[in-house]
């Protein structure tokens, strides 16, 4: 009985010998994100393989997580301005910004980002996301300039009615400010023929008789 009860206390304390033996002479492992290691396979040591160590010394190893993933947040609309706080709280920084030209998009606002927001980024080796270090992963941003500028010959708006005026205005992209409460057009600034370009302002003076409509 005494013998049994011997052996049962014995091969316990045999167990956690061999375990503590493990953790003296043998290595402590960590964990870190690596895109390029499968999970659970060794990515670096703190001892070179090679290289000579004193008997029972631990040995760091660190075994892959895989690829950390960060998501893509939506910034079509936004400025760069407004966008940049976005993309720094992800973990990601604007890599490159290209502008073009656009009729439909507000100048400064983004068209378009790559990737997009259903994709997302793989973190570099052995980094962790609240590194500084962490933030590799770079965004490609088009971002709008806004439309051409058109250089037009200032037409000639004198002696046409308001809604005339607003309707030429408006066809050759023209910023009209109407002045006076007339409802012709009696003199403007610049004046015909001056160069312009799209968006600029043309100051129209109002005057003459009343239309009967």
């Amino acid at each position: 009985m005494q013998e049994g009860l011997r052996k049962a206390v014995t091969i316990p304390l045999y167990v956690i010998g061999f375990i503590l033996l493990g953790l003296v002479s043998g290595y402590f492992a960590f964990k870190d994100y690596d895109p390029l290691t499968v999970p659970g396979r060794i990515v670096r040591q703190d001892v070179p393989a090679g290289n000579k160590v004193k008997e029972q010394r631990g040995i760091k190893v660190f075994l892959s997580k895989g690829p950390k993933v960060w998501s893509i947040p939506e910034l079509t609309g936004q400025t760069v301005a407004e966008a940049e706080p976005v993309i720094t709280k992800s973990g990601l920084r604007i890599e490159k910004i290209i502008r073009l030209h656009s009729d439909s998009v507000e100048k400064d606002k983004i068209i378009a980002q790559r990737p997009s927001p259903d994709e997302v980024a793989w973190g570099s080796p052995s980094q962790k996301p609240e590194e500084s270090g962490a933030r590799q992963y770079g965004l490609s941003l088009i971002v709008s300039s806004g439309p051409y500028e058109m250089i037009y010959s200032c037409p000639e708006f004198s002696g046409k009615t308001r809604e005339e005026a607003l309707a030429l205005a408006e066809r050759l992209q023209l910023n009209a400010q109407l002045l006076g409460t007339g409802e012709r057009v009696i003199s403007q600034r610049p004046k015909p023929h001056a160069l312009i370009k799209s968006g600029e302002p043309v100051h129209l003076q109002m005057g003459g008789e009343e239309i009967v409509r």
